[in-house]
């Protein structure tokens, strides 16, 4: 008895320190389980973000990635490269509607040649003493009908408005078959905007490709001498036809080289299109690969710091006093 007492008096010490041991260990390890889960509540909250981020990248087109660089140059750069742009876009509208508006004009003016031609024909065919009064008002006949044809050519419509109309393009340049063909002729040209205060004339109207050439006159001079049966007055026509013949080729051949410089100008402004849209490229669009891999290898590093603070938020009294 006296032994256990001696015993328990010289272990109570001891026992005392091991239960202050054993209360520091485990205030310990309750503080540092609370800052663990702390980590983990903020890595969890990180984790969301990151995949949130990952998709992001990996959805995100070049048009709408973020800036690489935070460069205050960069920025005004892009923006000025998407005005450009726009314009760009612009010009090239105007551009394309010029080149069909001028590919119509020479659908026209070919047409016109044809015509003249026919006309010439006949013109020599009854300009002979082979001739007869009946077979002058059978070609007077075709000769009104081209001149009709070429009256509405004249009036042609083009993308809701006159083709030939000039400046009046919402009223028809020519009325009646009989000189002088129309009751105001047309003046002015359609121009189209190709570059900031550059304009260039679509096509020609019809003063210049019906009136000036002399083509509707020609047709009519024709006309008249073949019902008055005159054979001087059909040989003078064929004069006047040649004539208009040879203008007319002349306005088409001016047709032709502002097509030309319409399909160059398309090619300048879509050359500058790529230009700058490559320049706003290498200053706006993110390596999307780099930042995937980049993202993949942050979130791995970060669950493996998961894993390890699991494992310590797990340990128990017994494990952590091994």
């Amino acid at each position: 008895m006296n032994s256990g007492r001696y015993c328990y008096k010289t272990l109570r010490p001891h026992v005392g320190n091991f239960f202050l041991l054993v209360s520091i260990l485990t205030s310990r390890l309750a503080c540092e389980s609370r800052t663990t889960r702390q980590h983990v509540t903020r890595c969890s909250g990180c984790s969301a973000r990151f995949n949130r981020l990952k998709a992001h990248v990996t959805a995100l087109p070049p048009a709408q990635s973020q800036i690489a660089s935070d460069d205050p140059n960069a920025s005004v750069s892009i923006s000025g490269a998407d005005s450009s742009l726009r314009a760009i876009d612009q010009y090239r509208h105007n551009v394309n509607s010029a080149t069909a508006r001028l590919n119509a004009e020479e659908d026209t003016l070919g047409s016109l040649t044809l015509m003249l031609e026919r006309a010439k024909e006949l013109g020599v065919g009854q300009g002979t003493a082979t001739g007869s009064p009946s077979t002058r008002l059978v070609a007077k006949a075709e000769v009104d009908r081209l001149i009709e044809s070429a009256m509405s050519l004249g009036n042609r419509v083009f993308e809701g408005e006159y083709l030939f109309g000039g400046d009046q393009s919402s009223t028809a340049p020519l009325a009646g078959i009989t000189p002088p063909f129309t009751a105001t002729p047309p003046t002015g040209n359609r121009r189209a905007e190709v570059s900031s205060g550059l304009f260039v004339k679509t096509n020609h109207n019809a003063t210049e490709v019906f009136l000036d050439t002399g083509t509707l006159a020609a047709l009519h001079e024709l006309s008249q001498a073949l019902g008055a049966n005159d054979d001087v007055a059909i040989k003078t026509s064929l004069t006047s036809l040649d004539s208009a013949h040879l203008n007319t080729q002349v306005v088409l051949g001016e047709s032709a080289a502002q097509s030309e410089q319409s399909l160059v100008t398309e090619e300048n402004l879509r050359a500058l299109d790529t230009s700058l849209r490559t320049f706003k490229s290498n200053l706006q669009d993110v390596d999307l690969e780099h930042a995937v891999s980049e993202l993949v290898a942050r979130q791995t590093a970060y669950e493996a710091a998961m894993l390890s603070m699991s494992r310590v938020i797990n340990l128990s009294l017994a494990d952590y006093l091994r």
